[in-house]
């Protein structure tokens, strides 16, 4: 039993109603359970009851045991004394307020259906890949779409807050936290980390200075990658090798310069190595004045889907240095563009919207991903083989904030169609 399946119940109200009575015998008559409190202080707000007939309006506190009143400190805390009831799973001790009163307790126990709170249990240690998994045929359209709508929300909220802190640190400029953020997605998860590290330590104003020559880009950033240590290598490694010597002796760079293990290639297919994804980012560095106001800017998140892509020539037969490739090509492809839109232009303009209150940017953020197709990964192929319908990113970005944060963490009451198949068996 936990706090947050009580605080459910009483939510809801999905207990046995009837001859309430407090545990010390009092007529207790329930009018408003209040509203839930996400903040400090009792757990619900602005409840309003009725006791032996007196009309009382306050906070409600919610405990699995009386005792954790005191345990939890509330009987020193003057800010408890306004709570006109104690909601708790059992009462196993009578508590008082710091001004000596005692409280008005509720006892649920024996009051919820067992089918209701096996079903909570069970949810709790199921080993399915979610908790509602053998009943998933009987949760309803509106119950789906609800929660999906929260789940995306709660997402682009989280990522555009992570951006507000770049921003933050670097003095809210917008080019430069762009810049990085791109960055920061073109390791398409795999090597994340890796490429957020070597857009911090190749400074968006040198790649400004050497943007009009793709070469020098290429040897910058494969140099600062740590791609150039080799002693051997083909004729184009040698002239990047040479390149990027005299770029480090002009801009200092060798004391940041990245360790190449720290690049993951495991399991990777040629077309997403991070040799071919530098290059690609070195030609969108080099075709692209890239600014955050093409994105502000934008009616359409097409500035991601024409991203003009065309690497140097030895990438067209080449997936590393040194190993060539029969048909590949070294072009951005489609579900790549579509990813950049998703996880760099939408945060973007919404982190854009918080910061200034321009609702037609979230708005516009919002229709960027209902016009994006979903991804495609276990998760999504999981809830289509279920029934439920995927059309768009809007969708399928719900779908994995909706399986990260709630099914696996088995957060059910958090969720509403948790909720609603907690409430289908209430009504029994």
């Amino acid at each position: 039993m936990k706090e947050d399946f009580l605080s459910f119940i009483w939510k809801f109200q999905y207990f046995d109603k009837k001859q309430l009575k407090t545990t010390n015998g009092g007529l207790l008559q329930i009018l408003n359970p209040g509203t839930l409190n996400t903040n400090s202080g009792p757990d619900f707000s602005n409840a309003h009851v009725k006791v032996g007939g007196m009309l009382l309006a306050g906070p409600v506190e919610i405990h699995v045991r009386a005792s954790d009143w005191n345990l939890h400190r509330h009987h020193h805390d003057p800010a408890y004394d306004q709570v006109v009831l104690h909601v708790v799973w059992v009462n196993n001790k009578t508590v008082k307020t710091s001004s000596n009163q005692e409280m008005l307790t509720l006892e649920l126990k024996d009051r919820v259906k067992k089918e209701l709170l096996f079903k909570y249990l069970k949810s709790g240690t199921s080993n399915a890949k979610i908790p509602c998994e053998g009943q998933l045929d009987r949760i309803s359209s509106s119950s789906y779409n609800k929660m999906l709508d929260q789940a995306i929300q709660e997402r682009i909220r989280r990522k555009s807050q992570e951006i507000i802190t770049l921003l933050k640190r670097y003095s809210y400029d917008w080019d430069l936290v762009s810049y990085l953020v791109l960055g920061r997605n073109f390791g398409f998860h795999i090597n994340t980390v890796a490429f957020e590290t070597l857009v911090a330590i190749v400074p968006l104003s040198i790649v400004r200075k050497i943007r009009p020559n793709l070469f020098q880009l290429e040897s910058l950033f494969f140099g600062q990658a740590g791609f150039l240590q080799r002693i051997t290598g083909d004729r184009y490694y040698r002239r990047l090798q040479k390149e990027y010597e005299f770029l480090e002796k002009k801009y200092c760079f060798r004391s940041t310069m990245m360790k190449k293990e720290m690049w993951k290639y495991l399991r990777l297919r040629p077309s997403n190595f991070p040799s071919l994804r530098i290059a690609q980012f070195a030609s969108i560095m080099h075709h692209q004045d890239f600014r955050f106001s093409d994105i502000r800017e934008s009616a359409t998140a097409d500035i991601f889907r024409n991203l003009v892509v065309q690497t140097s020539p030895y990438w067209n037969h080449h997936y590393d240095f040194g190993k060539k490739w029969e048909g590949g090509s070294s072009s951005l492809g489609k579900s790549s563009r579509e990813n950049l839109i998703i996880n760099t232009a939408v945060p973007m303009l919404v982190a854009y919207a918080v910061h200034t209150g321009q609702s037609d940017c979230h708005v516009r953020a919002i229709g960027w991903m209902k016009d994006t197709p979903p991804e495609h990964n276990h998760m999504i192929t999981y809830w289509k083989d279920k029934g439920f319908e995927v059309p768009s990113a809007y969708h399928s970005q719900a779908i994995i904030e909706l399986n990260t944060q709630y099914c696996n963490l088995r957060k059910c009451l958090g969720c509403a169609m948790g909720q609603s198949l907690l409430a289908g068996i209430s009504k029994l």
